[in-house]
């Protein structure tokens, strides 16, 4: 993967984290999803990244940031991580403002796609609609 490399530390927890691109326009923040990395990202970043900045990075626990312990239940100190959706939310939300991202698009992946042309009987319309 090209661009700049870095780990930022984001509530005393380091994340890694690539930026590539240049230009004015809004930046690209792209999510991995579960159980992957930034790495998933390698062969499109170059793409994605003509036109403007690109950030990638790995949630924490995933690639190159830090592995924390997991928080059970009754933990209240911060040495440890549940891992939740929540906190993940809150390390990225944390990175971009350490980086000084203002306003962007934000982009994920997953390891299952939220909607199937053949689950929904006005697929073929183009609509679709999120599975909860």
């Amino acid at each position: 993967m090209e661009g700049a490399r870095r780990r930022v530390r984001i509530f005393g927890r380091e994340l890694f984290v690539v930026r590539e691109g240049e230009g004015s326009a809004p930046p690209l923040l792209v999510l991995h999803g579960f159980p992957t990395s930034s790495f998933d990202m390698r062969a499109a970043l170059p793409s994605l990244a003509a036109d403007r900045p690109v950030i990638v990075h790995d949630h924490l626990g995933f690639g190159f940031s830090d592995k924390p312990a997991r928080k059970p239940a009754e933990h209240v100190g911060r040495e440890a991580f549940s891992y939740s959706l929540l906190e993940q939310a809150e390390m990225a939300i944390g990175l971009w403002r350490e980086l000084g991202v203002t306003r962007a698009i934000c982009s994920g992946t997953t390891m299952e796609p939220a909607w199937s042309p053949s689950s929904w009987p006005d697929a073929s319309a183009g609509s679709c609609r999120s599975r909860s």
